[in-house]
């Protein structure tokens, strides 16, 4: 193997030197063996049912990956998800477009059982970001705030791979608003704190998460239990920001800025300091815009400016600003 990794490589099988690394395999193996008995399952079940076709099928299919996962699910480790993926890879390089389609099932369904395990609120954020529509996002919340349900899913466009939806219905399990908010933003911060940013998509999907459910507090998001928990002082980078973004009046030229921004460019790029890497603080570098800390800006501002009766201008500016900022972050989000 070369030292570009390709889609068949399992992570840790190969290295600069193109030689396989041993436990990188050792542990593909073990895996390969648990997907093995799993497939070998499901085809004993779907043996005792015959005739199906077209979307019974399917369903079928799903349900045998259900009951095979289901004796199992305690006992397998990251080693089954590396060798599915890896077989994934092996299956797209032959162009055998059923055997991943019977890989992604056996995925899917393990997740969703993982899932299941999880506590209420993580399980409700994770339904938040797998869906890319906001009435929906919405939806959910309000479902898991009435104590659960089942909702009709909703084709995701892709990205988050067992995580999207298909049509079947969803259940959202019952959960409160306050763990909700705190549970996606305790996710936004932990993605934050680390620069550069390692994943801007599922950032952006938590942030349009956290911001939908503290929409949701009796008072919207100026309510007092959305006071920002991590911003006792308004940070200095999002506050130059935003009076950047006030001084721009096209329309087109500010959408931009703040997408590309969002996008980690322009402001929004992460860069050393004279001390080395960035840190959160004590950086003698100017750290990037950060998505999160600059809503939360904005909110803090804003809350400031209807207690005290500021100018009407300014605060349409603002708002203006944060609605094109959740447009940004949700193209980076789902479009992408």
């Amino acid at each position: 193997m070369g030292g570009a990794q390709g889609p068949g490589t399992p992570a840790g099988a190969g290295g600069s030197t193109g030689q396989p690394d041993p436990d990188g395999w050792r542990e593909l193996l073990r895996g390969g063996e648990d997907v093995a008995q799993v497939m070998s399952d499901m085809a004993n079940i779907l043996d005792e049912i015959s005739g199906l076709e077209g979307r019974d099928e399917e369903v079928a299919v799903q349900m045998a990956a259900a009951a095979a996962i289901a004796g199992r699910v305690g006992a397998l480790d990251q080693s089954f998800l590396v060798a599915l993926e890896f077989m994934m890879g092996q299956a797209d390089s032959n162009n055998d477009s059923k055997g991943r389609w019977l890989l992604e099932v056996v995925k899917e369904q393990l997740l969703a059982q993982l899932q299941q395990k999880m506590p209420p609120q993580v399980q409700v954020v994770s339904l938040l970001v797998a869906t890319s529509d906001k009435n929906r996002r919405r939806d959910i919340i309000t479902r898991a705030l009435a104590g659960g349900g089942k909702l009709p899913g909703e084709a995701s466009p892709g990205g988050m791979g067992s995580m999207d939806m298909g049509p079947q219905e969803v259940h959202v399990p019952g959960a409160n608003l306050d763990e909700i908010i705190a549970q996606s933003d305790d996710l936004v911060a932990s993605l934050e704190e680390e620069l550069p940013i390692r994943d801007r998509r599922l950032l952006a999907r938590l942030l349009l998460a956290r911001e939908e459910a503290r929409s949701l507090m009796a008072g919207g998001i100026q309510d007092p239990r959305n006071d920002v928990r991590r911003l006792k002082n308004v940070p200095e980078t999002e506050v130059r920001f935003i009076s950047t973004l006030v001084a721009i009046k096209a329309p087109d030229a500010l959408k931009k800025r703040i997408f590309d921004v969002m996008d980690g460019r322009q402001e929004g790029e992460y860069k050393k300091g004279s001390d080395g890497p960035i840190k959160v603080q004590g950086s003698k570098g100017s750290a990037p815009v950060r998505p999160g800390h600059l809503l939360d800006t904005i909110t803090k501002v804003l809350g400031g400016m209807y207690r005290t009766g500021g100018s009407g201008v300014t605060v349409q500016q603002l708002e203006w600003i944060r609605k094109e900022t959740l447009d940004a972050l949700q193209r980076i989000g789902f479009s992408q």
